[in-house]
């Protein structure tokens, strides 16, 4: 779907959630204003973003009073610049690429973003004569510090002799170079809020996925926001899992660091994403319902949103799926319905696991993981299941023992040629090799190599 369709749908109800953030922010006014969504990794923050930037550009009183930018922080986050980043995303927008603005703030970003003393002013100079003002009042600061009155024109000349580089040099001092940035910093905020000014809207810039960058670049990324970009009309929504960010912080911080208040100091308002009907969700991806016991199954393993995507964009796909696992007459049946269903769930939620068990690598601890994982996720899902039909229908659970058992044999034998006999029930015995075998699969988890 795209998003004009997603938004339409609205199968989360995700309009009123926009909507209720909006008038938070239309509350503030010129005032510049942070909100942090917050929603584990493939639960939907990326679409909410694209449906909020959609419902900006929607009906002509909106499009009238705002201006929404997105920025995916993940998508540059191979950049060693995350202010350059996010003004190369700025001069994508006509308005912005065309607008007198728009290469000061590019090349006062040159100049911030340089470290060393000697290239700082290098830079500086290729770019001061676009604002004689500033231009004056840092030739009378550089003439301050030393007694023969320096200049930038002076400086110019210097980098022609080295000798008076090095004289220079350490003439600017940590603090002198941060006396200067601050003035250029002025400057920056300045063009931010003419350009602002030009559009006559509030600008709504969105940033997702920092969760996902480097911690170096969303530390970076959060003080460029709050430093540079603090300004009236000016708002932001960052989209993050608050744990996982967290989590890269204290690479950089340590653990003993207080990562979620280090967070907070960036943000006015905190939102998290309430939790969606997942058995909603994948009957609308599949375009009807799907099987309840695999609607249960893939509930039961706890897929992502993003996840469940994928899973039922092959299922789709793919024909044969259907053909083997749609045909549940027997109780039999049923339970090939179940270890084919589990194992094709385990492939996307545990690939290191599937893999080592198709290859028989599995270690004593990693089968007991596994039939651990099978166990709980079965019974989580025949539980749910069971509830949903009458007496007749319902299926007995798979104990621990006997998952243990097809494990093992799965590891020690090369085909199922031999009885493996499952008993649910003192009434009800089950041959996984003849069930197996006798829908032509030699190896239950060849079931993957459909997908």
């Amino acid at each position: 779907m795209n998003i004009q369709e997603i938004y339409n749908k609205d199968l989360f109800g995700r309009k009123k959630i926009i909507r209720t953030l909006m008038e938070y922010i239309r509350s503030y006014e010129n005032e510049c204003k942070v909100i942090s969504i917050h929603s584990p990794w493939g639960t939907g923050k990326t679409t909410f973003l694209e449906m909020w930037v959609y419902y900006l550009t929607l009906e002509e009183e909106i499009k009238n009073k705002y201006y929404p930018i997105y920025f995916n922080a993940w998508e540059n986050d191979d950049s060693k610049n995350p202010l350059m980043s996010i003004l190369i995303e700025l001069n994508e927008l006509p308005e912005f690429k065309e607008s007198t603005e728009s290469k000061v703030l590019t090349t006062i970003a040159s100049v911030l973003s340089t470290k060393a003393p000697k290239f700082f002013f290098k830079a500086l100079l290729g770019f001061l004569p676009l604002d004689e003002k500033i231009k004056t009042e840092i030739n009378i600061f550089l003439s301050s510090l030393i007694d023969d009155g320096m200049t930038l024109d002076t400086i110019k000349e210097a980098f022609k002799d080295k000798d008076k580089l090095e004289i220079y040099s350490e003439k600017f001092s940590d603090f002198n170079v941060e006396l200067i940035r601050k003035k250029i910093k002025k400057l920056f905020i300045k063009n931010l809020e003419n350009f602002q000014q030009k559009t006559d809207k509030r600008i709504i810039f969105f940033v997702d996925e920092l969760d996902r960058c480097r911690p170096t670049f969303a530390i970076e990324t959060l003080e460029i926001i709050k430093h540079l970009f603090s300004v009236k009309n000016y708002n932001f929504v960052l989209a993050w899992d608050l744990e996982q960010l967290s989590y890269s912080i204290a690479t950089i911080y340590g653990n003993n660091m207080d990562t979620g208040g280090y967070l907070r100091r960036f943000v006015d308002l905190e939102y998290s994403l309430p939790e969606v009907n997942k058995g909603n969700y994948i009957n609308n991806l599949m375009n009807s319902e799907i099987h309840n016991l695999f609607l249960a199954i893939l509930k039961a393993f706890d897929f992502s949103l993003r996840d469940l995507e994928k899973i039922t964009n092959i299922i789709k796909i793919n024909d044969g799926f259907s053909s083997v696992y749609f045909n549940s007459s027997t109780l039999e049946g049923q339970y090939l319905y179940i270890l084919g269903y589990l194992f094709f769930s385990l492939k996307y939620k545990n690939p290191v696991l599937h893999i080592k068990l198709k290859n028989k690598t599995l270690t004593e601890n990693e089968k007991i993981a596994l039939v651990k994982i099978l166990e709980e996720t079965s019974r989580i899902a025949l539980d749910s299941y069971n509830n949903r039909v009458s007496d007749n229908y319902k299926i007995p659970l798979i104990s621990y023992d006997n998952f243990l058992v097809l494990i093992s044999k799965l590891v020690s034998t090369t085909t199922l040629r031999q009885k493996v006999e499952i008993e649910i029930s003192p009434q009800v015995k089950i041959d996984i090799a003849s069930l197996v075998n006798s829908n032509g699969i030699n190896k239950l988890l060849d079931i993957s190599l459909y997908f």
